[in-house]
């Protein structure tokens, strides 16, 4: 398998280079969906890198993770309360 960097100046996608998703292309995730939060679609800070399979099997769930993220968010006031509400409400 060629490194990631030869494959990136050719205009491929980067890829994973160990095990155990060696060869799957990385996508971009919302941390907290879209679909629950709109304002954060366009934020970096709520994207996270993962392996294109795993990004495939996730939906749209809201954990402790996804809570404690928007309690921080809010607090720093790069969510709204709004959006921390509509998180809060779909959490289990």
């Amino acid at each position: 398998m060629k490194p990631a960097s030869l494959n990136l100046r050719k205009g491929n996608a980067p890829t994973i280079t160990k095990w155990p998703y060696a060869g799957e292309i990385v996508t971009g995730d919302h941390i907290i969906p879209r679909s629950v939060c709109p304002e954060l679609d366009n934020a970096l800070y709520n994207l996270e890198m993962m392996p294109l399979t795993l990004n495939q099997k996730k939906s749209a769930k809201i954990g402790q993770r996804q809570i404690d993220l928007a309690k921080r968010w809010n607090a720093d006031g790069l969510l709204s309360s709004e959006g921390l509400r509509n998180v809060l409400a779909v959490s289990p």
